[in-house]
């Protein structure tokens, strides 16, 4: 049996990554490549990755601006999502669930750990929905008896 290998290391003073491809370890198969990138230890305490999956039927791809912010003061994530027919979708969320007890951010009070509102062009909640949570003032009157996703508008 022969094996071949190659190795490539690029390192410079934030990454280090190092690829590796070994073909012919058995006659007829050809291993994968393989990757690996490393970091130098993060000195940040937090960091925030957001992905917004939205699917769409046809040809045409749907028309939004995406608009995301952070404060380190208040650990509160926001994304407003801007549609072409002014439609505008806000998500926040929160470093830890429950952060929010006791604040109000946008308007309302909750216990949600992620609040999603949408809103007609002109400006008024056509809907909205909470994550593990119980309320959110002014929209909902009652509080549910244990955390869980509702929907309100």
């Amino acid at each position: 049996m022969e094996a071949y290998g190659a190795a490539v290391t690029h390192t410079t003073a934030a990454t280090h990554c190092k690829f590796t491809r070994t073909d012919a370890l058995q006659p007829g198969i050809i291993a994968a490549p393989q990757l690996t990138l490393s970091l130098p230890k993060m000195h940040d305490n937090w960091a925030e990755l957001v992905t917004v999956i939205i699917p769409y039927q046809g040809t045409d791809t749907p028309q939004v601006t995406a608009e995301a912010s952070s404060t380190a003061a208040d650990n509160i994530g926001r994304l407003a999502l801007r549609w072409d027919d002014g439609t505008v979708d806000r998500v926040e969320w929160y470093y830890r669930q429950g952060l929010m007890l006791g604040n109000k951010v946008a308007g309302y009070h909750t216990d949600a750990s992620l609040v999603h509102r949408c809103f007609a062009p002109d400006g008024t909640l056509r809907q909205g929905a909470a994550l593990d949570g119980t309320y959110i003032t002014p929209y909902t009157n009652d509080a549910l008896a244990e955390p869980a996703f509702f929907r309100f508008a």
